[in-house]
């Protein structure tokens, strides 16, 4: 099994720009790679792997006019959290669901 976090990465990795590709195809890849990492670190009960995966794509769909969708992912990822909102990450995502529930 592909470990989530290396999804992720190859998820990062797709949108960065390649001769000869077109952005769809690579966005297109990068939110596969993405949907698997946030599918694979649930299944692992990764919860910060999740949450990571899910905000880079959450940013992704906002950048594709997904807004809804992009905001409802990171609700469902930032709701189950209990502890640890002064960490960077969890800074990050109440951050980005706010920006995404005022556009």
């Amino acid at each position: 099994m592909i470990p989530a976090e290396l999804c992720r990465l190859q998820g990062e990795l797709f949108l960065q720009p390649r001769a000869g590709d077109s952005e769809s195809a690579a966005e297109k890849r990068a939110e596969d790679s993405l949907r698997e990492a946030v599918e694979l670190a649930r299944r692992q009960n990764a919860t910060s792997l999740e949450r990571r995966a899910a905000m880079r794509l959450s940013r992704l769909g906002q950048q594709q006019g997904k807004k809804s969708e992009a905001r409802q992912l990171l609700a469902t990822t930032y709701r189950w959290c209990t502890e640890g909102f002064a960490t960077a990450d969890l800074q990050e995502a109440k951050a980005l669901r706010e920006k995404l529930s005022y556009m």
